[in-house]
């Protein structure tokens, strides 16, 4: 039986108790990431539909970090708050925990709300929009970028296979921030170059993946993030002055490009997972029962 410890919990959902019986009782119902230290599983979690990411704290580092509350999952934590801060969406964190074995690798556990939809990555890929869907899509990416920017901060990790579409075919798409762990305030930057560095992170994985972005796509990113970091109305034409910045955007991003070295991804994210009940899985994939 692990020693199960709550670091943060939101208690509009649930006690401390409740929270380390849903830890105490999960059981991954398919594998949707993996990689050296880490498993993302989804599945029922105190009867919700979540995402549940497991790391190894394997390191007498790890384990500091995590005491200290500086680990990678401490700071998805604080990033989605900050998200919600800003009135960016984001998906609700529900528990982050350590459980700990005697003689065996503690684990830090953070249970996420599972959010329905597709990837921006995976309708880019699978070009199942019109493109009239697509440019909307592509001007909601460009002021939730600019949204970020404009209230101090930067997302590092602004990939498009951590950005869902929610509603894509409507007139108001929605896109929603799956992992928060890349906010940080963009200190010594201004606004602009915060989001030229957020559109640069947007359009390096499927450049790396050799997903075709069509230069109206990019405009439209751009154009409508500059609009929003000049304050000019959403439903009004750009004036010279936000097309001037939108083509300043798109230069400063090349150029983080150009620095950047080899795009391609460790890991293709549009690639079925194996499945959980694989031979290969390691400890984390059944954190509940160590």
């Amino acid at each position: 039986m692990p020693a199960i410890k709550i670091r943060k919990s939101d208690p509009r959902s649930g006690s401390q108790a409740s929270w380390i019986a849903a830890v105490r009782a999960f059981r991954p119902e398919a594998t949707l990431k993996r990689d050296k230290t880490t498993v993302v599983f989804s599945g029922r979690f105190a009867e919700r539909k979540a995402v549940i990411k497991v790391t190894n704290l394997s390191s007498p580092w790890d384990r500091l970090r995590e005491a200290l509350g500086l680990s990678r999952l401490h700071r998805q934590w604080r990033g989605h708050e900050t998200l919600w801060k800003v009135g960016a969406a984001t998906c609700t964190p529900f528990c982050l925990a350590r459980t700990e074995v005697p003689g065996e690798r503690p684990q830090s556990i953070l249970a996420l709300e599972f959010i329905p939809g597709h990837t921006l990555l995976d309708h880019l890929s699978e070009q199942d929009l019109p493109p009239s869907r697509e440019i909307a899509l592509a001007k909601r990416l460009g002021r939730l970028i600019a949204q970020i920017a404009l209230a101090g901060y930067r997302n590092r990790d602004c990939k498009l296979s951590n950005l869902v579409a929610v509603d894509p075919r409507s007139d108001l798409p929605q896109i929603v921030v799956l992992d928060a762990e890349g906010i940080r305030k963009a200190r010594f930057i201004s606004p602009s170059a915060a989001a030229a560095n957020m559109i640069f992170k947007a359009a390096v994985e499927p450049i790396g993946l050799h997903v075709k972005i069509r230069p109206a796509l990019i405009a439209a990113v751009a154009i409508a993030c500059a609009k929003e970091l000049s304050r000019e109305p959403t439903h009004r034409p750009p004036s010279n002055t936000a097309r001037h910045l939108a083509r300043r955007l798109i230069a400063r991003a090349t150029a983080y490009f150009n620095a950047h070295g080899d795009p391609t991804p460790s890991i293709d994210p549009r690639r079925p997972a194996p499945h959980p009940s694989s031979s290969t899985a390691p400890r984390a994939s059944q954190p509940s029962s160590p």
